[in-house]
């Protein structure tokens, strides 16, 4: 009895501080807005370093607006994602590991040698780039997400782990999805994607927001819209896009062909 509760206690108390941390959000962000964003990030940031698999789940939530914070703060909401959510869930993990016995990193014994290959070829890279600031942002693209294999490996742990993370991002992966099908519209009917258009700022359409084909003796162009979503990049979306795919035929797979699950994946 006794342990019952002491666990339910420990799902229930992450919960009551998001929905707190939400209200007082939405109180601020009457009286000042920005300062309000800003509270709401720090406490996704604390919700995330209190559990190190609740910020995975945070991460999961986040990836399909990993957009929106360079639409808000421009070029410095590029890092937002990695200081307020993949941060504290490296540390909580990290900590979490300190205290576990368990094997902390998966037995993938060839990709490990490969990966460690890996790092050494990007610091060596490092020492001859032509700026400092351009070889941290290498080791950054190329190292910093490494160590999620080992929080992978770590938070499926049962067949329920899978199926919520599955479950998350085919779910989530709709709302980048509807916004993509209104601005392929929109861009098809108009040329530009309408009120969706100054997410993205002053970007020239010829070179960005279409792929321009010149058709032969002087006929108008024919324009595909490049659709970027709620991300900053047409090759962003695609990527997500597919790896939600993936999921929600996973999930239809699991389920028997079930309807719901078919649709999620198509959509």
């Amino acid at each position: 009895m006794m342990r019952s509760m002491a666990v339910r206690r420990h799902r229930i108390t992450p919960a009551l501080l998001a929905v707190g941390a939400a209200a007082g959000a939405g109180m601020v962000s009457v009286i000042e807005p920005l300062a309000g964003a800003l509270l709401a990030v720090c406490a996704v940031s604390a919700l995330a370093s209190l559990r190190w698999r609740t910020g995975v789940t945070v991460l999961l939530m986040a990836l399909p607006f990993a957009g929106l914070p360079v639409f808000i703060a421009g070029s410095a909401g590029l890092a937002v994602r990695d200081l307020f959510i993949v941060a504290p869930l490296y540390v909580a993990f990290g900590l979490a590991m300190l205290r576990d016995s368990d094997p902390l990193l998966p037995p993938m014994r060839l990709a490990w040698t490969l990966i460690a290959d890996l790092a050494a070829l990007v610091l060596l890279y490092v020492a001859v780039a032509p700026s400092l600031l351009t070889g941290i942002v290498g080791v950054r693209v190329w190292l910093a997400y490494i160590p999620m294999a080992a929080i992978g490996y770590r938070y499926v742990r049962q067949t329920s782990d899978y199926e919520s993370a599955l479950k998350l991002t085919a779910l989530l992966g709709l709302v980048p999805a509807a916004l993509a099908i209104a601005e392929w519209a929109l861009a098809t009917r108009t040329g530009s994607f309408g009120p969706f258009e100054s997410l993205y700022g002053a970007v020239d359409r010829g070179s960005y927001r279409f792929v321009v084909f010149s058709m032969p003796m002087g006929a108008e162009h024919v324009l595909i819209p490049r659709v970027p979503a709620t991300f900053t990049s047409v090759s962003q979306y695609y990527s997500f896009a597919m790896m939600a795919f993936a999921a929600g035929l996973a999930m239809a797979l699991r389920r028997g062909g079930d309807w719901w699950w078919c649709a999620a994946a198509l959509a």
